[in-house]
């Protein structure tokens, strides 16, 4: 059995996450993930943007994003960019939302709309297009599929995650 070890990081300080996420890389840590929720701490994009400049062999994400303060084609987006500027190293942490979403004054979303999110995003990946709330939606230039990794509680979003 491989066991793997990973660190996930609040952004109090923009060059704060980029000096432990190099330390945590050379320490050999296998992930190093940042807290998205805008409210509280830092952009998680620019964060990632750090991170990946900062780092060389770990893998990369947010622990976790949600459905409800980014639309999939923003999210994948850029997921994909930071797959990019980190050579491959990216993975996209989901879940249905916690403080990012309580301090926006929304709910979490519930068991179908996470599904919903990940099913687009995936699609987003691997078709360049979506049909997300009735809707056609594209994303057509990402060089390959972010690994998308599922955070869930409940039994219907643990269903979603193993879908």
């Amino acid at each position: 059995m491989n066991m793997k070890f990973g660190v996930g990081m609040l952004t109090d300080s923009l060059w704060g996450i980029a000096e432990r996420a190099k330390l945590a890389d050379e320490l050999g840590f296998d992930l190093v993930r940042i807290a998205d929720s805008q409210c509280l701490f830092r952009d998680l994009y620019v964060s990632l943007t750090l991170v990946a400049l900062h780092t060389t062999r770990c893998m990369i994400g947010p622990g976790v994003t949600n459905p409800v303060t980014r639309h999939p084609t923003v999210t994948a987006g850029a997921i994909a960019s930071i797959d990019e500027l980190s050579g491959g190293r990216a993975i996209l942490g989901i879940g249905a939302g916690d403080s990012a979403v309580f301090n926006s004054g929304e709910r979490p979303a519930g068991a179908q709309a996470l599904k919903e999110y990940v099913v687009a995003i995936r699609e987003l990946f691997q078709r360049g297009e979506t049909v997300y709330r009735g809707r056609l939606c594209r994303l057509t230039w990402p060089q390959r599929a972010v690994p998308i990794w599922v955070a869930a509680a409940g039994p219907r979003a643990l269903r979603v995650a193993g879908e």
